[in-house]
């Protein structure tokens, strides 16, 4: 049947009339609707409409009755806020509901022109909100073309007045229905907020409901969502199959994680007696099927567990991005109730989660797009009672994963996958780009829509003009991979369609038979979670750069192991379900996860065989180094022998006035033998370490990065300490002792100097700093310092030690080409000069000396042990072993 449209300027008073007599056959005492008390006031009708008469749209049949209208008006600022935003409301007060008794004062005589702001980023401001007062259609013409055609003729007269200038910069509308809910998302209105207690205004034909317990829904559209409805009216989305949807989520705890305790202990009779009517059937018919269908032994190590009923949010594929929209209120298309339970392989700390939706509203390829977005919303729906809105009605969500990791200790663990059990295959609504180049496969014609359900991209984009389309999609929408005859399934490595050929009209009847299959699903699953969990820990493991230990792959090993019983289809009982879990198996891609695990595990094991290699030729080049430092200094008494020698020669003619041989404080030989026993029983640890025996293992990684953070900023500590202990034990291996003060040391200056060279000049002064102050109290202490020049010994003390970690200023000098000389050496030789120029003045203005003398004096324990800490640096190894341990303890 042809309809035609009739605009509201073009009506008279016996349309009106017409109008008034729909809402009493809809909504009278004998009307489809009867007792739902929604009949307006014909004085109301008549008031607004006189004040604006562009406020209608109608559809009349052949015989120029009323099929439908829409009613809607451009209300003043203050009834559009209450209406979005909720009323200033008092504490005796229940909101007000706006409707038809809405006054001429309340809504704009005319439209208002747009405007322009250059300050704003859309330069014309629109200034038309329209509320939607009712919609109505004849109940003999509920089909599709009259409700499309009202579409369309309410579409082009807001076109018509967005070119007349009168921009809409949104639309509204209050749903108290069922129809009105259905009308408003199929139309591209989000929910903004929802009324829980309302009252309707005092009217001659309506009395005050003081709490009515129902709930309304204000939906809105604005923006791109109003853009799409105005530009493509021919877009909407319309159902054609009946659908439940099932959303299978794997995840995983640490062995330490408790929060599922009481749960997994509840006795199986009593797991599912808090779980609604609706999926009880559901619940028992999985176990029964994974019991009677699956090996006894592997059944009984698995549980489920009923987790409670919610709101999960249906949205668009125009999702929040960033921290900046990370708490923006999403776009509400709908809300459904969905029952999550839990499959729990208690043993590897593996689980599914399963998210039933029934009787869903709305494309299921919306909600499997934001299954794979990572974007399922929820909020708590108890025994029917709204929960999560503020005093406005606003709601809040709380992201699946948050909740389940806050009260459950669960985190996710690969990717989803979702179970359509559909009553067909969709047909196409929308009008798609280019629909003949859509194939035919079997006398059956491809629609878009159930490609994009098989893809779990969203069928109706508000982000892109374009469709997914390929052969092999084509080629999964056309295989029909059914193993018995009361179904079709057709798959993709993201979803299965489950097609019953009697789609029941009862619940329980259609889960009593998706249960025969999902349980396949759920255990095929198991598997994906198991490589999911071993790839991420390898995963994990190499992007640390193979930083672990073979007992961590062994227990890699250990863990893969236990999942073997899951890979084998004879754990089935019967060869028809065999048959299906192979399918399942190839469409989610099971084996290619199995060999990706593969190829990671042995290049993770060749990683650690390299390290390992690599640490043993370290730890060689360590000993060494070691041993040559103790060879030299076992060679003390032959170095003074050679010293005085020199002394006599060239610096001190009454050598044995000015030098003597230096009483040790610590004995060389012990000194030597424990640091050298201390280092090797440190790489023998730290090799126990790396063979598995004290190795923590990897786990999430926020936890192993804040770890890293805090092991570096000891492992720096720790450095300073140790090369501090070493410089202040190394600096009593006295050789020789100069009489007026002064001492030929072991490289304690160049070991206090790599503090400096290591982490920089300020960490270096500081440490020289307080080594100067420790030196001053012990030497106190062995009666090492001339108390009768303790003016020049804190001078001395406290300059001389505190320069050497000017050096580290000069620590990332780099060697230019052409030049010996590289930041080590130059910090260096810095630190040397800046100690010998305050000795030398120290030994001058202090002691009376001439300068000569002073230059000499100092040469003979300064310059001295200079050039014996420069052989020692001369060779390679040392330098090596310098350079490699600065790298290590900034890594």
């Amino acid at each position: 049947m042809e309809f035609k449209v009739l605009y509201g300027e073009d009506m008279s008073r016996k349309d009106l009339d017409k109008v008034f007599n729909l809402d009493i056959k809809t909504y009278g005492p004998i009307g489809e609707r009867a007792g739902e008390d929604f009949i307006g006031v014909i004085d109301n009708l008549v008031k607004r409409f006189e004040h604006n008469k562009r406020t209608f749209v109608c559809i009349l049949d052949e015989q120029n009755n009323m099929a439908g209208y829409i009613n809607f008006v451009p209300v003043v600022d203050k009834v559009w806020n209450d209406i979005i935003n909720g009323p200033e409301k008092t504490d005796e007060d229940n909101e007000v509901i706006w409707d038809d008794n809405l006054g001429p004062n309340e809504i704009h005589a005319e439209y208002i022109k747009n405007t322009e702001d250059e300050t704003k980023e859309e330069k014309i401001v629109k200034h038309n909100n329209l509320f939607i007062i009712s919609v109505v259609i004849d109940e003999k013409y509920r089909g599709r073309e009259a409700v499309t055609t009202l579409t369309q003729g309410f579409a082009d007269y807001l076109n018509e007045l967005e070119k007349e200038d009168y921009g809409i910069n949104a639309i509204s509308g209050i749903a108290i229905t069922s129809d009105g809910e259905k009308f408003m998302r199929d139309r591209m209105f989000g929910i903004k907020r929802f009324i829980a207690q309302h009252k309707f205004r005092d009217t001659p034909t309506r009395v005050e409901e003081e709490k009515n317990d129902s709930i309304e829904i204000v939906y809105l559209t604005e923006g791109k969502y109003l853009n799409y409805f105005l530009k493509h009216p021919d877009k909407l989305y319309r159902k054609t199959t009946k659908d439940d949807v099932y959303l299978f989520l794997p995840y995983e705890d640490s062995p330490s994680n408790h929060k599922l305790d009481t749960l997994l202990q509840i006795p199986d009779k009593e797991t599912y007696e808090k779980a609604p009517l609706e999926i009880k059937p559901l619940l028992k018919n999985l176990d029964y099927c994974i019991k009677y269908e699956y090996k006894s032994k592997i059944a009984d190590e698995l549980k489920r567990v009923y987790l409670g009923s919610f709101r999960i949010l249906h949205s668009s594929d125009d999702y929040p991005e960033g921290e900046e929209e990370k708490d923006k209120q999403p776009f509400i298309r709908g809300e459904e109730i969905v029952y999550v339970s839990l499959l729990a392989h208690h043993t590897t700390n593996m689980y599914v989660v399963m998210l039933c939706i029934p009787n869903c509203c709305y494309s299921p390829s919306q909600i499997e797009d934001q299954l794979f977005q990572g974007f399922i919303k929820i909020r708590p729906d108890s025994n029917n009672e709204w929960k999560d809105l503020d005093e406005k009605g606003f709601p809040k969500y709380l992201d699946l994963n948050d909740y389940l990791s806050e009260h459950y200790g669960l985190y996710q663990c690969g990717d989803g996958k979702a179970l359509l059990c559909s009553s067909g295959i969709p047909e196409d609504t929308i009008a798609v780009n280019h629909p003949e180049n859509l194939p035919t496969i079997g006398g059956r014609k491809i629609s878009q829509e159930f490609i994009n359900i098989l893809t779990c991209e969203t069928y109706q984009s508000f982000i892109q003009d374009f469709y997914v389309r390929n052969q092999t999609l084509y080629d999964m929408a056309a295989k029909n991979r059914c193993v018995y005859d009361y179904y079709e399934t057709y798959m993709s490595e993201r979803m299965v369609a489950f097609v019953l050929n009697d789609f029941s009209e009862d619940l329980s009847d259609r889960m009593e038979l998706a249960a025969t299959y999902i349980f396949i699903v759920e255990l095929v699953l198991f598997q994906n979670t198991a490589l999911n969990k071993l790839n991420k820990n390898v995963s994990t493991a190499l992007a640390y750069e193979g930083d672990v230990s073979y007992e961590y792959i062994d227990g890699l090993y250990r863990d893969y192991a236990k999942t073997i019983k899951f890979w084998n289809s004879n754990n089935f009982k019967y060869y028809g379900t065999q048959l299906e879990a192979e399918q399942i198996k190839d469409a989610f891609d099971n084996e290619d996860l199995r060999n990706q695990y593969s190829e990671q595990q042995e290049f993770l094991e060749h990683m650690v065989e390299v390290k390992n290699a690599r640490t043993q030729e370290r730890n060689g080049m360590k000993i060494n180094i070691l041993g040559t430092i103790i060879s030299v200094i076992g060679t003390q008494e032959f170095a003074v022998r050679l010293l005085r020698r020199l002394y006599e020669k060239l610096i001190i003619s009454d050598t044995d006035i000015a030098i003597k041989e230096a009483t040790n404080t610590f004995d060389v030989t012990i000194i030597g033998g424990v640091t050298l026993f201390v280092i090797i029983l440190s790489l023998l640890f730290r090799k126990r370490q790396q063979s598995g025996l004290m190795f923590r293992k990897p786990g999430n990684n926020k936890i192993m990065e804040r770890e890293q953070r805090k092991g570096f900023t000891f492992k720096k500590l720790a450095t300073v300490f140790i090369l501090f202990v070493m410089s202040f034990i190394f600096s009593y291996l006295r050789p020789l002792h100069m009489s007026e003060g002064g001492d030929v040391t072991f490289l304690s200056t160049i070991i206090l100097y790599l503090v400096a060279y290591f982490f920089g000049g300020r960490v270096g002064i500081v440490t020289a700093l307080i080594y100067s102050f420790c030196k001053i109290g012990l030497d106190t202490k062995v009666e090492l310092l001339d108390i009768e020049h303790f003016t020049a010994e804190l001078y001395d003390y406290i300059i001389g030690y505190t320069v050497v970690g000017i050096g580290g200023f000069f620590s990332r000098i780099k060697r230019k080409e052409g030049h010996k000389l590289n930041g080590f050496w130059i910090g260096y030789l810095v630190s040397l000069s800046l100690r010998f120029i305050e000795s030398v003045i120290n030994c001058s203005y202090f002691y009376d000396e001439t300068i000569w003398y002073s230059i000499r004096y100092c040469i003979g324990y300064i310059g001295i042990e200079a050039v014996f800490t420069i052989l020692i640096l001369l060779i390679p190894k040392v330098r090596e072993a310098i350079e490699y341990a600065k790298i290590e303890v900034n890594s």
